[in-house]
């Protein structure tokens, strides 16, 4: 039949159970508190556990392991509120328990009486082994009574050999002493012998002051000792300065050896220093041979594939060996000759010995390295990279030996201000290097160049801003690369690119305008030169500004930089007038020569017999060169707006004008300014300009001739040819040329000696 599985009351009966198990184990061994409820033993720790599962048995009549139990109250409450089934249940889970509980008391009974009779056979068996040991331990103290007796006979018997036995083992360990002192000299020669001088040295300064204190008191063994180890220090003295000389990394060693040995110094510090001064010498001028050997950047191998190689490896070198050696040396110095014993400031000026020298060799290294950098010729400048990967390694170099040597804090600051004045230095030869390119763009064409002026014109002006923009892109990019080296003056770096450019260009007006070149026999240069200068005034100038402010933040003043502006835009205006009168007074000359010539000694007016009405060839030669002249300028100036609209009427003369009338206008004429100061750069002005310049010389040529009726007629028949062939182009644009052309022929019917 299977067992009826437990139900929720009887999983609470075995709690139940289990705390009065408890509760009597602690009861048994007295573990309870005086007061059972409030329990203060492990027992009363089960039921407090218990009380708080069960807090409605936990305490008072009907809890079972309580001591206040009540059967009746239990019997009852049961009853009431327990059915029959359960009740029975109940009572056989009772009987159960107590069983139980018998048992357990029964198996706790019985073990505690085991362990009750193992512990009294066992105080049993220590009694009876405490009895032999009392007995025994008698007779021991016995034993040690008779020991002691003997021991105190032999004593007595052996006192005299025992005080005689330690004064011999006193003599013994003198003779011993005085054996070792005796074979010093020996000891030490053999040291010195096998290289040991460490302990060579030892010996010699350990013996010293025992010798001094016990040869002098007229022990003749002792002298001769303290004669031979005299002569051993000597001997060891001559060993250690021939070891200082030729070991010197081990110079800090033997100089202690010396001070042990109380040898002075002076002599050997002098000789460190001054071999120390030739050691970083000897370094450095291997590192700085290649800057001497070039002299300048500019004579780097342009060729190689990195031209800064060298220079670069010889700083490394300069970093890798100088440094770590000057380090050693300064080290080997104060280890060796600054003695601990020593003052502060004797300390310091001995110090101070040293770093003189080595002072010395960094400032000769210094010197060489600002004479390489600061050096640049423009006909071989190296590229912006090469210039910033040398500046870079001499800066980092410095910075290490300033790092290094922080007594020395000048060093540095010194390299960066020669960085800075060798960047100025470049880019003052680059500025040199575009004023060169420039010039020779600019004179690369003229009137000589493949193709028409104004082409020639407009590609020397684009070749020109080209130019200019590639610079300026270097030098941002020099900015840019170079940010380690020109951050902390790079507002001066852009204010050193913008003055560059104005004086630049101002260095370009004034080679412009002293240009003197024997292969240019064309006056049309003059006329390009000034055209080109006006492209200067209105293009570059303004390109250069606008390339500036795109690839640099500037600074400074905006009126500063207009009044600069301004200031260039009227130089090369200047120089474009400069030129434009120029090729008005060469053009003018030409004419003025060719009249000359055809005027004055080409024929004889007074016996002048041509009787052909015909126009003289050199006015026609003289409106052939105009128009020449106009088609030329034409290229180059556009047609100006500024024509005068005289009617025809008002440029013709009458051909019968009277002499009188002739004077008059004349005599109001000499008011006109014939030769203005300026020239326009305009069409009509320039051919105006060298009109006049021909007609002055027609009129200077005709009062100087005397002619004949005949010359006369072919001479007023080439004037009225001239003015109808200028009246379309000049004779609109200027009255002084009319009036010249009638002081021409005033002046023609002056010189003619016959009557008209």
């Amino acid at each position: 039949m299977a067992s009826p599985s437990p139900s929720p009351s009887s999983g609470k009966d075995l709690d139940e159970k289990a705390q009065r198990v408890r509760s009597l184990l602690a009861s048994y061994y007295s573990l309870d508190g005086e007061d059972g409820e409030s329990g203060g033993g492990e027992g009363d720790g089960y039921v407090g556990q218990g009380q708080r599962e069960r807090p409605s048995h936990a305490k008072g009549k009907v809890n079972l392991d309580s001591d206040n139990f009540d059967c009746s109250s239990y019997f009852h409450r049961l009853l009431e509120q327990t059915r029959l089934d359960e009740l029975l249940d109940r009572e056989v889970k009772l009987q159960s328990e107590v069983k139980q509980c018998d048992g357990e008391l029964q198996s706790l009974v019985y073990e505690n009486y085991s362990k009750f009779i193992a512990a009294t056979d066992t105080i049993r068996n220590m009694r009876t082994k405490v009895d032999g040991m009392e007995t025994k331990m008698s007779l021991v103290k016995d034993k040690i009574k008779t020991i002691a007796e003997k021991n105190a006979v032999v004593d007595g018997k052996m006192e005299m050999r025992r005080a005689r036995f330690d004064e011999l083992n006193t003599v013994r360990d003198v003779m011993s002493k005085l054996n070792e002192v005796f074979e010093l000299p020996q000891k030490c020669r053999l040291s010195m012998e096998r290289g040991a001088l460490g302990v060579a040295v030892k010996y010699v300064s350990s013996s010293k002051p025992f010798l001094e204190m016990h040869a002098n008191e007229g022990n003749a063994a002792l002298s001769q000792v303290k004669g031979e180890m005299e002569d051993c220090q000597k001997e060891l003295v001559g060993l250690l300065k021939e070891k200082l000389r030729s070991d010197p990394d081990n110079n800090v060693d033997v100089i202690n050896f010396l001070r042990q040995l109380g040898e002075t110094v002076t002599e050997l510090e002098d000789a460190f220093l001054s071999s120390s001064k030739v050691q970083l010498e000897d370094i450095a001028s291997k590192a700085t041979k290649v800057l001497e050997e070039y002299g300048c950047m500019g004579n780097l191998p342009q060729t190689a594939e990195s031209p800064a190689s060298e220079v670069v490896e010889s700083f490394s070198t300069l970093e890798a060996s100088f440094i770590p050696s000057a380090l050693k040396l300064q080290q080997q110095y104060r280890g060796m000759f600054l003695s601990e014993g020593e003052g502060m400031a004797v300390a310091v000026d001995n110090a101070g010995k040293f770093d003189k020298i080595l002072e010395t060799v960094l400032s000769s290294a210094v010197a060489t390295t600002k004479k390489f950098v600061l050096t640049h010729p423009v006909k071989s400048l190296v590229s912006p990279k090469v210039l910033l990967e040398v500046l870079t390694t001499i800066d980092k170099t410095f910075e290490t030996v300033q790092r290094n040597f922080r007594q020395f804090d000048e060093i540095h600051q010194g390299i960066l201000g020669s960085i800075e004045c060798s960047l100025r230095n470049y880019v003052g030869g680059k500025f040199m290097e575009l004023e060169k390119a420039l010039m020779e763009r600019s004179t690369s064409f003229g009137s000589s160049g493949e193709g028409t002026m104004s082409s020639n014109l407009q590609r020397v002006t684009d070749s020109l801003c080209k130019a200019v923009e590639k610079f300026l892109v270097d030098m941002q990019g020099l900015q840019r690369d170079g940010s380690t080296l020109i951050g902390h003056w790079q507002d001066a770096f852009v204010m050193l690119v913008e003055e560059g450019c104005n004086q630049t260009l101002l260095s370009i007006e004034a080679g412009l305008r002293t240009l003197e070149s024997p292969e240019r026999k064309s006056e049309e240069d003059s006329l390009f030169f000034s055209r080109l200068a006006t492209n200067y005034a209105d293009v570059l100038v303004p390109y250069t500004e606008k390339v500036l402010g795109n690839v640099f933040v500037r600074g400074g003043q905006a009126s500063e930089r207009d009044s600069r502006r301004r200031a260039l835009v009227e130089s090369f205006a200047s120089l474009s007038d400069f030129h434009l009168e120029k090729y008005v007074a060469l053009k003018g000359r030409g004419l003025s020569q060719l009249i000359r010539i055809s005027m004055l000694e080409k024929f004889d007016w007074l016996s002048y017999e041509h009787e052909a009405e015909e126009v003289y060839p050199v006015f026609k030669k003289i409106c052939e060169d105009i128009r020449a002249i106009e088609a030329v300028v034409s290229q180059v100036i556009s047609e100006d707006s500024r024509k005068m609209a005289l009617s025809k009427e008002q440029h013709q003369r009458n051909p019968s004008t009277s002499r009188v009338e002739r004077n008059v206008d004349r005599l109001f004429a000499e008011k006109i300014q014939i030769f203005g100061a300026k020239v326009d750069a305009e069409r009509g002005a320039i051919l105006c300009g060298i009109t006049k310049i021909a007609i002055k010389s027609l009129i200077e040529c005709i009062r100087l001739s005397s002619m004949n009726l005949k010359a006369h007629k072919l001479i007023q028949v080439s004037l009225v040819y001239l003015r109808s062939e200028l009246r379309e182009k000049i004779l609109g644009e200027d009255n002084v040329v009319e009036f010249l052309l009638d002081e021409a022929q005033s002046a023609l019917v002056d010189r003619c000696i016959e009557e008209v």
